[in-house]
């Protein structure tokens, strides 16, 4: 005896329990739900289960073990009589914890499938990261990983040079094992993770010509030795005499390149794919990472030490390894480095990246004057006596100030006479 059921979008016949159900689990899971059916041919013919039992823990015990994220709870099973044969009916859920994968075959193309008509199809590597990107609630640091035969060998090695071990019950806590499954941080802190860090030297003030690159993947905190390594390889230092003492100083403060090289680590969107960028020019430094802004921040609240974790379990371990202070303080303490500059660090932002630019530090030492004006010149262009009036500074002085900063490039003066006002350019 036939069934009038046919194979659709939301029902599977399977003539016997084979581990193949864990194809049409995933599917209906990534999809809107649907229904198997065991003891149904392909052609719809009826034959029936002989243990309906046995069966049914065979089919449980296979769902519960193959399918990632678990939908233990989000299917049932239950015995129906077809014409006077057992068949078991298997109702899935849709999940609310896309996307959904064969546990052997991974968070890849042949792990994750979807629903095509009557057809189990393999999702596109494109379309997996689409998935996970729209996968409501659960950051993707905590998601599983697509790889899961994973190595750290430079992770444990930078933990044990901090007296902090790396074993599976320390990877639990941090948040790089789930139920014995890798998420995305792990994968993060593997040997295999390939997003990773192209840096690059330039001749002059523009790419014409290269003098120096490298790339690095791997373990971000590899790929943060290595790539401060490189920029300290560029970073000139220079020594300037006062009195009797010697100073040096670098081209980029130091501690503002690590920050630079941190906050793009830790802040950056792993669900979109592409490299860092770090770019060295004759006078600045670039370092540009995937992701804008989190949803609700804007670049002043950035900027005044407000923060938003994109990936709060990777900051956590940075600060746990001494790489990071507390949350927030990045970009102040970076402005903060360049706070006796006549050029300050800038910030871009667009809707899939975050680019700071560091200027190449000078000898120039500015007044506390000057340096007033220009700040009092931040929120937009001023009059001279506008800046007279905020700041204090006498007539004949603010002009010299306004005169001097016009030689040093640093402030533009725009229309004529009476409405006459300046500009900060730097």
């Amino acid at each position: 005896m036939k069934t009038e059921m046919k194979e659709d979008a939301h029902t599977e016949f399977k003539e016997s329990f084979t581990n193949k159900i864990v194809k049409a689990a995933v599917a209906f899971s990534n999809e809107s739900g649907g229904t198997i059916y065991v003891g149904i041919k392909d052609d719809g013919e009826i034959i029936g289960v002989d243990n309906q039992d046995v069966e049914s823990n065979r089919i449980i015990s296979s769902l519960l073990d193959n399918v990632r994220p678990s939908i233990n709870g989000s299917f049932s099973l239950e015995t129906v009589d077809m014409y006077g044969k057992d068949v078991i009916r298997v109702t899935i859920s849709e999940g609310s914890n896309k996307p959904y994968y064969w546990k052997e075959k991974g968070l890849r193309e042949g792990g994750v499938f979807l629903r095509n008509g009557p057809v189990n199809i393999p999702a596109s590597e494109p379309l997996i990261l689409k998935m996970i990107r729209e996968s409501p609630g659960t950051p993707c640091e905590s998601l599983p990983a697509r790889e899961q035969d994973l190595t750290f060998d430079e992770t444990r090695r930078i933990f044990e040079s901090n007296n902090l071990p790396l074993k599976d019950e320390n990877m639990v806590s941090i948040g790089m094992l789930d139920k014995g499954v890798y998420t995305n941080l792990a994968y993060m802190l593997s040997d295999q993770f390939p997003q990773g860090i192209k840096a690059s030297v330039f001749n002059g003030n523009d790419k014409t010509s290269f003098q120096d690159r490298d790339e690095y993947s791997g373990s971000l905190l590899h790929q943060l030795e290595k790539a401060y390594e490189f920029i300290d390889k560029h970073n000139s230092r220079r020594a300037r005499i006062e009195g009797v003492y010697r100073r040096d100083s670098r081209d980029y403060p130091e501690a503002a390149v690590r920050e630079a090289l941190i906050n793009a680590l830790v802040h950056r969107d792993y669900a979109l794919n592409g490299d860092i960028l770090i770019e060295m020019y004759s006078d600045r430094l670039s370092v540009s990472s995937m992701g804008g802004l989190n949803r609700g921040l804007s670049l002043d609240d950035l900027l005044l030490g407000m923060s938003s974790r994109r990936n709060e379990k990777l900051a956590s371990v940075f600060v746990r390894l001494g790489l990071m202070e507390t949350y927030g303080t990045g970009l102040p303490k970076i402005m903060g480095l360049y706070s006796d500059q006549p050029f300050r660090p800038k910030v871009e932002v667009s809707t899939n990246v975050f680019k700071i630019t560091l200027p190449k530090t000078t000898d120039v030492r500015l007044s506390d004057d000057m340096l007033r004006t220009l700040l009092a010149m931040d929120d937009g262009p001023k009059s001279r006596s506008q800046l007279e009036e905020a700041l204090g500074i006498p007539r004949m002085r603010m002009l010299e100030i306004l005169k001097d900063l016009k030689s040093m490039s640093m402030v533009e003066e725009m229309g004529k006479g009476r409405s006459t006002v300046y500009k900060r350019i730097v």
